[in-house]
């Protein structure tokens, strides 16, 4: 059975773009009589499911031309029993300037009979009870929030606020996602939706189910700027309502608050992780005051904290944090912390770094952070501000940036250097060594995301809907065939990896006897002269992670693996060389080279 997930989806375009295509394409009418015959016959001759033509994009224009004159037997045509008509003139209408409400109940009919473009005429309508019509819509249709019903709210803007509100106001018979899907629509409206922070204020104060006031807090925290004037009440309630003090914050957080650095603050001594600081680094200056905590973070156990740590500070603003981020090219072990610290100086326009930023622009040994230092001491030089590389609403992906660094970085498909064949006795590989492979499987548990057991596909689409509201977590017993396998002291260190499914690294016994030593993708175990390394990491839709883990054994027998050395993406394929180094190939990463020193450089490669 086919399920889809709907952590993504693309956005319906909200106006037609202007293409050579539409150039091209001829109307083949003058007058508004014979535009809306050409709708009808371009209508009836193309698929009604399918995207708009540029052909029928030039008609609508050519029709919408003739101003309102032109909505009225538009709106006719709404009724046509050919669906295809039917919806090209909803996807005129969409765009139409203005429709007089008098065609609210011909609209309405068009929308029942599932018209996919015409939920935005109610938006053209500027009245009350098409805005009604337009919340009350948007909240059940199957494919919110990215859709033309979202659309059609944002149109109504203001007059929607009040509708808006009653529907946040739903007691018992909230649905389970409607306070989500309010959110996001007054996330994109303009300044009208500072309208709704009164009125959502009041729906906290009095709400006797948490899960509508924590809603509504939720739909606070989507008014931005326009919320600012309610924080003294929001503080108020802080105090007065202690269980819905996570939501207040968050609200506090949303709408820029002046306390949200102490409150990233609190909750990072409490329990640091990188979606929290992530979080803190898209409020900017407005987190400034947990700057402090953030440095802390630069010394942190975990290296993924610590990374992220050195990216807020820069997003944050926090000037002070400067000599600590340069101190962080002493460490030659996570060529991420270079790079991010590279750019959040310049982020802070840190003129105490052009020293310490031209030595690294010259001579670091990875070319991405070499760039990282020349363009953070063009902004220091300059003082401007480091453009967004992606949309606003895609923080996620700006601030995870770093595991993408290398990407112009190519792989070397000829290195000078030769590979060092490995002992067929002392490491094995499926295509060598298949049978003792298996003899080395191992018991694991594998786990996965999905909707709930007997969970039913849609009737009309056959797709089963995963969302973060139904997906529960599944645990699979099997037993697994290792990809690789080292031999050690009184035993095997065996390496599987299952892509975005898992994997492990384990050590067998002589006996037989298993023990789990990392839960990670390992692409391959290495003697790296006196250490013992595995090369792991995954890439995987938008994550590209990849670390060099050193294995010891303490003198009790068990095994640990600590971070090594870390790599600027996912490793691909490994392999030792003549030099004695390692050899790894990384996805948008290049070909580094790792010695048994730790030192690290790109592979030469012949031209």
């Amino acid at each position: 059975m086919p399920i889809r997930s709907l952590v993504m989806f693309a956005v319906l375009a909200l106006s037609y773009p202007a293409t050579a295509a539409f150039a091209s394409a001829s109307t083949d009418c003058t007058s508004l009589d014979d535009c809306i015959d050409r709708i009808a016959d371009l209508g009836r001759a193309t698929d009604a499911n399918r995207q708009l033509s540029a052909e029928q994009r030039v008609l609508i224009d050519a029709v919408l031309n003739f101003g309102e004159p032109a909505v009225s037997p538009l709106v006719a045509l709404l009724s046509d029993p050919d669906e295809g008509v039917a919806n090209l003139a909803a996807a005129a209408l969409r765009d139409a300037p203005r429709i007089d409400p008098s065609h609210l109940p011909a609209v309405r009919a068009g929308l029942d009979r599932e018209l996919g473009w015409l939920a935005p005429a109610l938006g053209r309508m500027h009245d009350d009870e098409a805005a009604r019509e337009a919340v009350v819509r948007f909240l059940k249709s199957e494919s919110a929030p990215h859709n033309q019903e979202a659309y059609s709210v944002k149109l109504c803007g203001a007059l929607a606020i009040p509708h808006i509100l009653e529907a946040a106001d739903c007691g018992d018979s909230c649905g389970s996602n409607d306070h989500t899907l309010l959110a996001h629509v007054l996330h994109e409206m303009g300044p009208e939706r500072a309208l709704a922070a009164n009125g959502l204020l009041e729906i906290v104060r009095r709400a006797s189910l948490p899960q509508v006031a924590e809603g509504a807090l939720k739909m606070i925290a989507q008014l931005g700027e326009q919320g600012r004037d309610i924080e003294p009440a929001l503080l108020d309630l802080r105090k007065a309502r202690p269980e819905l003090q996570a939501a207040i914050d968050a609200a506090l957080i949303g709408t820029g608050s002046r306390l949200a650095g102490q409150i990233y603050a609190e909750k990072l001594r409490a329990s640091p992780d990188r979606l929290s600081l992530r979080d803190l680094a898209q409020t900017g200056v407005a987190g400034q005051s947990a700057g402090p905590e953030v440095v802390e973070l630069l010394r942190h156990q975990d290296w993924d904290v610590r990374v992220a740590a050195a990216r807020t500070l820069g997003f944050i603003g926090y000037a002070e944090s400067a000599d600590a981020l340069m101190a962080l090219f002493d460490d030659p072990a996570d060529v991420r912390l270079h790079w991010v610290a590279a750019e959040s100086l310049g982020r802070l326009h840190a003129k105490s770094a052009r020293t310490r930023l031209e030595a690294l622009a010259r001579s670091h040994w990875y070319p991405s952070v070499r760039a990282a230092a020349k363009l953070a001491l063009n902004h220091i030089a300059d003082g401007t501000p480091y453009a967004l590389q992606y949309h606003a609403d895609n923080f996620p992906f700006e601030f995870f940036a770093y595991e993408s660094m290398g990407r112009d970085v190519k792989v070397c498909e000829q290195p000078t250097l030769s590979a060092l064949p490995e002992p067929t006795d002392r490491k094995l590989y499926p295509d060598t060594a298949r049978d003792a492979l298996k003899a080395l499987a191992f018991e694991t548990i594998e786990i996965s995301y999905g909707p709930p057991e007997g969970t039913e596909p849609d009737p009309e689409t056959g797709i089963i809907e995963v969302t973060t509201q139904n997906a529960v977590q599944y645990r699979k017993k099997l037993t697994q065939i290792p990809q690789v396998a080292l031999r050690v002291e009184q035993g095997w260190i065996v390496g599987s990896n299952r892509g975005e499914w898992g994997g492990e690294l384990v050590f067998i016994d002589d006996a037989g006897e298993q023990q789990i030593i990392a839960e990670t993708n390992v692409v391959d175990v290495y003697q790296l002269g006196h250490r013992i390394v595995a090369v792991t990491g995954l890439a995987h839709l938008w994550m590209n992670e990849g670390m060099l883990l050193q294995l010891s054994r303490s003198e009790s027998g068990t095994w640990t693996s600590t971070p090594w050395r870390s790599l600027p993406g996912a490793p691909q394929t490994s392999t030792p060389v003549e030099t004695g180094e390692l050899l790894v190939n990384v996805y948008n990463g290049g070909s580094v080279l790792i010695a048994d020193d730790g030192a690290m450089r790109m592979a030469p490669c012949k031209r």
